[in-house]
């Protein structure tokens, strides 16, 4: 019952984040700041490979979604000013090696990190999240077959919480159901 609440106060705040983020065309001035619950003010956004392969792509709605969370985001730490957090969404860098397949695919997804430099954090392995991705694993049971989305969760993890973007809610959500302040959002598939 606790997390459905979690996670409608979370929908509710980026929801009002989303209808928002569509209004930038108004002068900074003019635009009411966001009042986010303490409570949300360390959540990170949390991409994997379906996140941002959509950015790579074409224009679709699930790039438009990406691209509103993003811009939500990013005002929501502005606004808040949590500076313990880093202020643009996280992409392990192992979700890297799921886009890397072949020549065109790669030159797609360099591209995007060129353009997107200052937008995307690009998280690397280390000892401490090694750590923290063998917990969710531990967690989730035996194999380890959930690797790279377990580094999506334990990204989040690390964060103190986050959102995940995913066309695969089932495995994320199963990953991150031990985490109360994780919240995992469909993606658009299209």
């Amino acid at each position: 019952m606790a997390r459905r609440q979690r996670e409608h106060a979370l929908q509710a705040l980026l929801g009002r984040l989303d209808a928002e983020a569509g209004a930038l065309d108004t002068e900074e001035d003019e635009r009411e700041p966001v009042h986010a619950p303490a409570r949300w003010s360390g959540v990170k956004l949390v991409l994997d490979q379906a996140a941002v392969s959509a950015l790579a792509e074409q224009p679709s709605e699930a790039q438009r979604q990406v691209r509103r969370a993003m811009t939500a985001a990013s005002r929501l730490r502005r606004e808040v000013t949590v500076p313990t957090v880093p202020t643009v969404p996280t992409v392990p860098t192992v979700i890297l090696a799921e886009l890397y397949r072949g020549s065109g695919r790669n030159q797609m997804i360099d591209s995007l990190l060129s353009r997107e430099t200052e937008a995307l954090e690009l998280r690397d392995s280390d000892r401490v999240l090694a750590r923290l991705v063998g917990g969710v694993l531990a967690a989730a049971g035996p194999g380890s077959e959930d690797l790279a989305d377990a580094h999506v969760v334990a990204a989040a993890v690390e964060a103190g919480g986050g959102v995940i973007l995913t066309v695969d809610v089932d495995d994320l959500t199963r990953l991150a159901n031990p985490y109360r302040t994780i919240v995992v959002e469909r993606l658009s598939s299209r």
